[in-house]
């Protein structure tokens, strides 16, 4: 597994679909997908698609020394899996990738793809994460961009994630006081009118 090959699986299914002027957005490691394709197939990206959006992603500084602790103390453990299998002491694990006032549905939700994910993968893509360094290919994407953050993200850090305006140009931030790292399940409402917003530019983004 690698950020790289991620990038090229994505490339292969747009070819296969052979779909026009898409707005690709992705999610914490999917936005790390995304900006992989963006980088490794430049030509491609401004040929087929309208824009990107980015949530509680990054696209280097992984592998520095906070997140490598705490991907070696928690996510690489075999044991944690039999805890996380607990609904009671798995939701207690999750509920800090979340912001302020989370629905319990959305933390169950968040526990139970934990536990899905073999512990190889999740050390396998770790590793991948915290070698990765994106910033230089980034440069070269001319499509309309925006990223979004949560102010309470405690799993990709905020000046991470607001790294990545420096390094495409023209890039909007999106700054979401109250939210934690899962923006999907949080911010739902924001993340689509974000994403309407990059499709139809001429169409004005719902106030956040």
């Amino acid at each position: 597994i690698t950020v790289e090959r991620l990038g090229d699986d994505l490339a292969a299914v747009l070819d296969h679909l052979d779909m026009p002027a898409v707005v690709l957005a992705g999610h914490s490691m999917g936005g790390m997908t995304v900006m992989s394709y963006a980088t490794h197939h430049t030509d491609a990206l401004h040929a087929r698609v309208r824009g990107l959006v980015l949530a509680a992603t990054a696209a280097h500084g992984l592998g520095d020394r906070l997140h490598t602790r705490f991907w070696r103390i928690v996510l690489w453990r075999s044991w944690l899996n039999a805890l996380m299998r607990r609904p009671r002491l798995g939701r207690l694990g999750v509920r800090g990738t979340f912001g302020a006032h989370p629905l319990a549905a959305h933390v169950e939700a968040t526990r139970e793809m934990f536990v899905a994910t073999p512990v190889d993968v999740r050390r396998d893509c770790a590793e991948a994460m915290a070698a990765m360094d994106l910033r230089p290919g980034l440069r070269r994407v001319e499509v309309p961009t925006v990223v979004m953050l949560g102010r309470r993200d405690t799993l990709i850090a905020n000046r991470v994630t607001q790294a990545i305006a420096a390094s495409i140009p023209g890039v909007r931030v999106v700054e979401l006081l109250a939210a934690g790292h899962m923006l999907p399940f949080e911010r739902p409402d924001e993340l689509a009118a974000q994403i309407r917003s990059v499709a139809a530019p001429s169409t004005a983004a719902r106030p956040l």
